[in-house]
């Protein structure tokens, strides 16, 4: 059975959780005090190792939100918390009307579940 890497485990978090609170990798970057660069290579799973303190900053800023994240050998769940759903509603009111429709079907395919249970094979 192949083993999938911690590398592409924060890898896949950080994308989805980035994406499904709106924010692009400079505004990750300045919330969790990292670079646009260092999210970068998290995510595009560039080889150099980012620093576990790196790694937690980031975790951290969705944690803060009401993400719940536990990360283990065989699978990555991400539960999102009625506080986590409050805080994506703030961020399409936020929006202009021009990307709200695409906001609320974003919101739609991430919260219609408040589970992800994502299964390593």
């Amino acid at each position: 059975m192949l083993r999938t890497t911690n590398a592409v485990k924060i890898a896949v978090i950080l994308r989805l959780l980035r994406n499904a609170f709106a924010y692009t990798q400079d505004s990750l970057g300045d919330v969790a005090r990292c670079s646009r660069p260092t999210i970068n290579r998290i995510e595009s799973l560039d080889k150099a190792s980012p620093r576990l303190d790196t790694v937690d900053d980031l975790i951290q800023v969705f944690r803060n939100k009401g993400a719940e994240i536990q990360i283990g050998d065989e699978e990555v769940t991400i539960k999102f918390t009625k506080q986590a759903l409050i805080e994506a509603e703030k961020i399409i009111v936020a929006q202009p009307a021009s990307q709200k429709e695409v906001s609320t079907e974003l919101l739609v395919q991430f919260f219609t579940f408040t589970t992800f249970v994502v299964k390593l094979l």
